[in-house]
């Protein structure tokens, strides 16, 4: 009986416990209709396997390509794991050629975070591929990698949603036995200078 709340994910068997979650399904949907709107047709992927946002992430990355009838090749598509994370955000070892190789024919990527965006940002600078012209680059979160990236990336942001916070005072109202329900938060789009 030990008040318990779930931060960016949550366990399916538990019932009646509390999480607070980003809406990770809308959040991929939303970057590919901006990048749909911007007349991009054929849109790379770069998510994460091994935890459930990264799952989310792609799943409403997959849907928006399907709603809007765009190509989905499986070799646009970049899945990386914890134990390659270092390899994929090496600024100074630059990003795996099979990462580089998932973006051959595509005007934009959706990026797992903002870390993965400016790691690949600044391999592509190297090689002389102009961001945004000949490639848009948007990702997820709005953190300090945003704006320290090579180039300012266009990212999604809770806003005045920090999840973190709404855990806490979920967790507070658990504690003082108040009502207290899961929530979502959602995501608005922070247009910057990748895309």
């Amino acid at each position: 009986k030990i008040p318990l709340v779930f931060m960016n994910g949550n366990c399916q068997e538990l019932t009646g416990v509390v999480s607070v979650l980003d809406d990770n399904y809308n959040g991929g949907y939303m970057l590919v209709k901006y990048l749909h709107g911007k007349g991009h047709t054929r849109i790379a992927g770069i998510f994460k396997s091994d935890d459930v946002q990264g799952h989310q992430r792609y799943a409403g990355y997959a849907a928006a390509m399907r709603d809007f009838g765009l190509s989905m090749e499986d070799a646009n598509l970049y899945w990386y794991n914890t134990e390659a994370k270092a390899s994929v955000t090496s600024i100074t070892h630059g990003c795996p050629q099979e990462l580089l190789n998932a973006l051959k024919g595509c005007t934009a990527v959706v990026c797992y975070n903002d870390e993965v965006a400016g790691a690949l940002i600044g391999t592509l600078r190297q090689q002389c591929v102009k961001i945004p012209d000949e490639l848009a680059v948007v990702s997820f979160d709005n953190s300090q990698y945003s704006d320290l990236a090579p180039m300012r990336i266009t990212s999604l942001t809770h806003g005045e949603h920090n999840v973190g916070r709404m855990a806490a005072e979920s967790l507070l109202k658990c504690l003082n036995h108040e009502p207290c329900q899961s929530q979502m938060a959602p995501w608005e789009l922070m247009e910057k200078q990748s895309s």
